[in-house]
């Protein structure tokens, strides 16, 4: 018996199912790099990735001191968006048992 059949699960992949944020800081670092800004470390870089590239280069650049006008954050956030679309999962891997659950829910009967 499929105690699942015809069950449909939706996930969030990006941060849920797939770590993407290697590549996030990867982008977020050239991006700072070419203002002159350091980098934070990765992990206080993940506890700024959340509410889109935006915010997370806001929030790099204030932690490092700088406050950028919106429109010179407008012009880093489409900069941002372009280079990731460019190498998007060169460092993003699924979370430790994503795979074999997602196997295990299909072999359970969901969609």
């Amino acid at each position: 018996m499929r105690e699942l059949a015809g069950a449909t699960i939706v996930f969030d992949l990006d941060g849920t199912l797939v770590d993407t944020a290697p590549d996030l800081l990867r982008v977020l670092s050239e991006i700072l790099a070419a203002e002159g800004i350091p980098a934070p470390d990765a992990e206080r870089a993940r506890l700024m990735v959340g509410q889109g590239a935006r915010a997370l280069i806001d929030r790099a650049a204030r932690a490092a001191g700088v406050i950028y006008p919106d429109a010179r954050l407008s012009e880093l956030t489409e900069a941002f968006v372009e280079t990731y679309a460019l190498d998007i999962a060169r460092e993003s891997r699924p979370f430790p048992g994503v795979e074999a659950t997602l196997d295990a829910l299909s072999e359970a009967g969901a969609v």
